[in-house]
């Protein structure tokens, strides 16, 4: 009795090494043949309990596959909500109207701000969000005599100014200039409560706005308010390329007129070599909110 036992699993543990080595079509062809052959040999009662041994197996690995595959798809699910939690967290987005649902911080008043010639803050109200939710965006008329030049006005965080890997040509450098990037703040009274951002999606907007991230990708944009004293144009391409040989392209292609301008910061694609890098960059600029275009809407804490 024991012998045969001993027979048994010896022929199990031969079974399972031939499975596990049988990887290509024609080594599993090559397994098989073998156990027929050691089934065929076998008394009745071994062979059933040797089909038996076999089953239990099959059903293991696949239990074994099925509890990976499992696994994946929770971790999958966890990422993903990890991932909304960073970007949700306190945000909310109007929709196409400009209407935040359940807005609950009443009648709010959006603000900027520029520094004149003599390095004087200047606060402007640009808008405001109604007590039911409404974004109404009216931008005032600017006495550009006041406003300082664009190359003294531009800022890095508007990604234009010290760009490393973008060369720009201005038509005129010397008209006025302001810009409304990570300034158009909301104020209840007098009580700076959060603030607001453009775009289409929640990622670019976040993205893009934020020195963490500023790579990442995530196809869409953020856009931004600025004006300008007069008619002016900034261009410049570059094609770019890191570390592991990824390639992609930024491209400004920005024709402001006088007074307000929307500019758009756009990234598409994902670089081969990093699916975690935007791949492309455009700079475009336009007097209209985009049709797709939602507020978002950040709370200070």
């Amino acid at each position: 009795m024991m012998k045969n036992r001993l027979i048994i699993l010896a022929v199990v543990l031969l079974a399972i090494t031939t499975t596990a080595q049988a990887q290509a079509p024609e080594n599993e062809e090559e397994a098989k043949k073998m156990m027929d052959s050691i089934m065929n040999k076998m008394p009745p009662s071994m062979r059933k309990m040797m089909e038996q041994a076999m089953q239990d197996e099959e059903k293991r690995k696949s239990e074994k596959k099925q509890a990976k595959k499992n696994q994946l798809t929770k971790n999958k699910a966890a990422q993903k909500q990890n991932e909304n939690e960073f970007y949700w967290r306190n945000k909310i987005a109007s929709d196409l109207q400009g209407k935040f649902e359940n807005w609950s911080y009443g009648q709010v008043e959006i603000r900027t701000s520029y520094q004149d010639l003599d390095n004087k803050k200047n606060e402007i109200k640009i808008g405001s969000v109604s007590a039911n939710g409404q974004v109404r965006i009216n931008l005032p008329k600017i006495n550009t005599l006041t406003v300082k030049p664009m190359s003294a006005a531009q800022h890095g965080s508007e990604r234009l100014v010290g760009n490393p890997y973008l060369e720009l040509d201005y038509s005129n450098k010397n008209t006025s200039y302001f810009s409304t990037r990570h300034n158009m703040n909301v104020y209840s009274g007098e009580e700076n409560i959060g603030f607001i951002d453009i775009g289409n999606s929640i990622k670019p907007v976040v993205n893009l706005n934020s020195p963490c991230c500023l790579h990442k990708a995530g196809n869409g944009y953020t856009a931004y308010w600025v004006h300008t004293g007069q008619i002016n144009s900034i261009s410049g391409v570059n094609i770019t390329k890191d570390r592991a040989g990824n390639e992609g392209e930024i491209v400004c292609d920005l024709n402001f007129k006088p007074g307000w301008n929307l500019i758009m910061e756009r990234v598409d694609g994902t670089k081969e070599k990093s699916s975690e890098s935007w791949k492309n960059q455009y700079y475009t600029a336009t007097t209209t909110l985009p049709a797709d275009a939602k507020y978002y809407f950040h709370l200070n804490q």
